[in-house]
């Protein structure tokens, strides 16, 4: 009969997270089971390898929620204006969170970016989901004449560059507010 889990994937995980953050991605497995008091072989049962640890312990295992609430978009329901109000503090939430965990993970080299960019990968998908709202609102006459991939990629660009500043220090020096920012770039698709 198979032991009873005493610990559970969440406790792993920010124990995990809290290793990588401390000593970025050179951390070993050893490390991470000690600062979670299991051994690593329950990582790695639980797991399967460090990066697969690495990419769950930094929020990169179902995908990000502004892709899930895009999925859910029915314009029949709600107007183009608020939907991409919606995904947008979805996707504000998703690149404050991401941003400094991308960077840690990139500058270490310890995970190879084919666990970032395939065809199926978040990014991707995002973009044809946001792609496929755009060409939708098109198809109704809600936006005029466009390249709704472009668009999409418009949006999800601006929002990054959002996160982007205010990580880098640039909103300290040029002010923005969050909410102004995002209905500006929201109307400057309408």
């Amino acid at each position: 009969m198979p032991r009873t889990r005493t610990i559970t994937d969440e406790q792993i995980l920010s124990a995990a997270r809290e290793v990588f953050t401390e000593l970025g991605m050179n951390a070993t497995t050893a490390e991470i089971a000690k600062a979670a008091g299991v051994s690593e072989g329950t990582i790695f049962n639980r797991f399967g390898s460090k990066s697969e640890l690495m990419l769950a312990s930094m929020g990169f295992g179902d995908g990000p929620s502004w892709i899930k609430a895009a999925q859910g978009v029915d314009l029949e329901e709600s107007s183009l204006e608020d939907s991409l109000g919606v995904i947008g503090e979805e996707m504000l939430d998703f690149f404050e969170m991401l941003l400094p965990r991308m960077w840690m993970m990139m500058s270490s080299r310890s995970v190879p970016t084919s666990h970032f960019m395939d065809a199926n990968a978040p990014p991707i998908k995002g973009l044809k989901v946001l792609s496929g709202i755009i060409y939708q609102a098109q198809r109704r006459g809600d936006v005029g004449p466009c390249d709704p991939e472009i668009v999409a990629r418009q949006f999800i660009g601006a929002l990054h560059f959002w996160a982007f500043a205010e990580h880098s220090g640039m909103n300290t020096y040029m002010p923005m507010p969050r909410q102004t920012y995002l209905r500006g770039v929201v109307k400057n698709i309408m």
